[in-house]
């Protein structure tokens, strides 16, 4: 999706990713991977949980079924956190969410899947959750690094 939520900037985040890799501490490195996946987790339960108040109540239903979030972390050069959502249609199909989340939700004539219709509906249904609860997962993210950090300056 285009407009995925992307926590960057995260400077400590680079080095302790390099500092984990150098040292070779796989519990760590878990450790810290499973920090952050618990610190995006209320995010991800809060856009589906508001899902129903930027669409029609059906397609609400159908798309928080189908919902995944992938979390993908970078240690490297432009460290930081991203946030993708993907969902599936019936057929299997990859649905268009960043026309969804510009607030363009394309569905087809009930019955007659070559006809199809564009219909306005409340813009940011992903957007507006991530970036309201953006700050407290800021927080949680950069308090696991210190954490993890911390742990590992007392092993080497």
């Amino acid at each position: 999706m285009a407009d995925d939520l992307t926590i960057v900037g995260a400077d400590k985040f680079g080095k302790l990713a390099k500092a984990l890799r150098e040292y070779g501490d796989k519990d760590l490195r878990r450790d810290l991977y499973a920090g952050i996946n618990r610190a995006v987790k209320p995010l991800t339960a809060d856009v589906k949980a508001r899902t129903p108040m930027f669409l029609p109540n059906s397609y609400a239903v159908e798309l928080a079924k189908s919902l995944r979030v992938k979390v993908r972390r970078r240690g490297g050069r432009d460290p930081g956190v991203k946030l993708r959502a993907v969902a599936k249609t019936k057929g299997g199909r990859e649905r268009n969410l960043t026309a969804l989340n510009r607030g363009r939700l394309r569905h087809p004539l009930y019955g007659n899947r070559s006809h199809w219709f564009n219909q306005p509906v409340r813009a940011g249904w992903w957007d507006q959750p991530l970036l309201e609860g953006s700050d407290e997962v800021r927080r949680q993210i950069v308090s696991v690094i210190d954490d993890i950090g911390n742990k590992l300056d007392r092993k080497m």
